[in-house]
């Protein structure tokens, strides 16, 4: 599906189409999780934006939430118009193939090819958010109304 591997360049890249300026957080710690990207960013754990691939009947999924918060892959599969039962998490070789990026590094958006894109309300909580870059070491921030706009989606009600 994807072609290759993406970096945050292409990630800023991808921002700078879309009308909005990001910003680079060059980091020295883990960030492969919510937990770790807030603990080394220095901010709130509900700031971070998570990006999580799932694939359904309807193809692949990309939700975007909060760091402490889960996806109702009930809710999801119902707003994909999909069964329940072919709703499933994304393999790590599958989210590399489709985003261009490990697990733990997803961006938002800038992906190899467009990939249908959720954000959940739990995003738009706090006045700045953060998320995955493509790569370790850099975090990008923005407001939730830029995020919005940089990945051309919808908001949807998607949490447990």
């Amino acid at each position: 599906m994807g072609s290759g591997r993406i970096s945050h360049l292409d990630v800023l890249a991808a921002a700078r189409a879309a009308g909005v300026a990001l910003e680079v957080h060059r980091i020295a710690g883990p960030s492969e999780t919510s937990e770790l990207a807030a603990a080394t960013l220095g901010c709130r754990v509900e700031q971070i934006v998570k990006s999580i691939l799932f694939i359904s009947s309807d193809g692949p999924a990309l939700v975007l939430q909060s760091g402490p918060r889960r996806t109702d892959q009930k809710l999801l599969a119902t707003i994909l118009g999909a069964s329940r039962s072919s709703v499933r998490l994304a393999t790590p070789d599958e989210t590399l193939s489709i985003s261009g990026a490990p697990i733990g590094h997803v961006p938002p958006a800038g992906h190899p090819a467009p990939v249908k894109t959720l954000i959940d309300e739990s995003c738009f909580v706090h006045a700045a958010v953060y998320f995955a870059a493509a790569e370790s070491g850099v975090l990008l921030g923005s407001s939730p109304d830029d995020l919005l706009k940089f990945t051309r989606t919808t908001r949807a009600a998607l949490s447990k």
